[in-house]
Parts: structure tokens; sequence; C-alpha cells
């Protein structure tokens, strides 16, 4: 059976939310739900728009878990948290302590 990957939302990293990193680019921020069999997991995929160059990054996390009401909380959590790729592991491991 072929994974069925969805899209869940998107964000947007606004100047505002990179005073810090010094970036003056436009940043995107993309959450996917990925079911394969009884198993979800999720994937985030950043975007920076580089003047007429992108550069894109992903990660993916695989949830041992067939509760789509529980992973649809996740990607909730991910987004609003404007959670990148580099960040998603460690996000996840706190994430896994309060369920």
């Amino acid at each position: 059976m072929c994974a069925l990957k969805s899209l869940y939302g998107k964000e947007r990293l606004e100047l505002q939310d990179l005073v810090e990193t010094r970036m003056n680019h436009l940043i995107e921020l993309t959450y996917y739900k990925i079911k394969d069999e009884n198993q979800y997991a999720v994937e985030v995929v950043k975007t920076e728009h580089l003047g007429g160059k992108e550069k894109v990054e992903s990660e993916k996390v695989n949830l041992f878990t067939d509760n789509e009401t529980k992973i649809d909380h996740i990607l909730e959590l991910l987004k609003r948290n404007k959670v990148t790729p580099i960040g998603l592991e460690d996000t996840m491991t706190e994430i896994a302590k309060t369920l």
C-alpha cells in the first residue's frame, strides 16, 4: 500500500519572527500528515525564498499510532508554534511527554 500524504497547513515566518536570526527573507513552513497502513507520520518542510531562488529543507517523524485525532492535535501544536524541520525531533520528544 502507498502512503497517503496530505497538507495539514502552512505558516509564514515574518521578519519580526526572524529578528534574532538576522534573516531578511520570507520563510514558509508547510506541515503534512502522512498515513501509511495503520500508522501516521508528520513532515515539516521549510522553504526559504532567497531572491529568485528557493532553499528547501524537510524532516519527517514516524508516530507509532493509528489515532488520527492525536496526530491532528500534534500537527496543530507544531503549526501554532511554527516548528521548523531542525526542531521537529526535539519538539516531538517534548510533546510525547505530555501525551
